[in-house]
């Protein structure tokens, strides 16, 4: 078994998708199959990079930063559905997380350099939660975004030099991806919510602030991540099925995903081995 689990294939593909999938078909019932997403990634994460504790380092504070915001996730999906200070308070609670996992670099840098920082990772964090935010309630919307996002996140990480970054991304996007399935064959009355949105989306928007931050993914790149949520938010026709629109919409972002990673590629070289 110790031989299998050393491949990076197994820990970063096969390990979240699998540990996803058996928890998001056990607890759809519990309508908490979103939790599923953070759990294939928080197991994949503990035997990429381990625990770190005391978190004193970014990688560290991401995780338990993935570990929070999915049970806070499915806390908040019990509030009424027209209730609108749930997402002020994930778009607050994600600018702060971004400046938390940033800290330990951020500490050691000149006031301007250190308000850049802040403010970039603020920013991009707090804007990928307010757009997993319009789509928490619409699976097929939510799940091409989050697959595509972590899939770019992953491969920009990857071709910025960083192979540990690179695997948690795509652990991400395997765990969603199960989570994603699930969903759609679910229909119409299944949807993952906050815990889905949220909990596999606030760690996705850290880890590229983490790629920019620790390695050498450009700020530019940030740009493009966070057009591939939007993209998941295009009018589709209501009467179309939810399988049909959600291929669309993860063929769309998955193309705007693999322009980001292509364009990374291009311009920061080849892999970091």
């Amino acid at each position: 078994m110790a031989w299998l689990l050393a491949w990076p294939a197994v820990v970063a593909l096969a390990l979240p998708f699998f540990v996803a999938l058996v928890l998001a078909l056990w607890l759809a019932s519990l309508r908490l199959a979103g939790l599923a997403a953070v759990a294939g990634y928080a197991v994949s994460h503990v035997l990429i990079a381990g625990i770190g504790w005391p978190p004193t380092g970014g990688i560290a504070r991401l995780w338990l930063c993935a570990l929070a915001a999915a049970p806070l996730g499915a806390a908040l999906d019990r509030t009424g559905p027209r209730a609108s200070w749930p997402g002020i308070l994930l778009l607050l609670l994600a600018a702060g997380a971004a400046v938390w996992v940033q800290w330990p670099a951020l500490r050691y840098l000149s006031l301007p350099s250190l308000a850049i920082g802040v403010v970039v990772g603020a920013s991009y964090c707090a804007l990928i939660a307010a757009l997993f935010e319009r789509m928490h309630d619409a699976p097929e919307r939510c799940g091409p975004a989050l697959v595509s996002f972590a899939a770019a996140t992953g491969g920009a990480a990857l071709y910025s030099a960083s192979g540990l970054m690179g695997e948690l991304g795509t652990a991400l996007a395997a765990a969603s991806t199960a989570v994603f399935a699930v969903a759609v064959a679910g229909g119409s009355g299944f949807a993952p919510g906050r815990a889905f949105a949220f909990g596999a989306g606030l760690p996705v928007a850290l880890l590229g602030v983490l790629a920019w931050r620790l390695a050498s993914m450009r700020w530019y790149v940030l740009g493009m991540l966070a057009v591939i949520p939007f993209a998941a938010l295009l009018p589709l026709p209501r009467r179309w099925p939810p399988a049909l629109r959600a291929a669309l919409l993860l063929l769309l972002s998955g193309a705007l995903a693999g322009a980001s990673i292509a364009v990374v590629r291009r311009f920061e070289g080849g892999l970091p081995f």
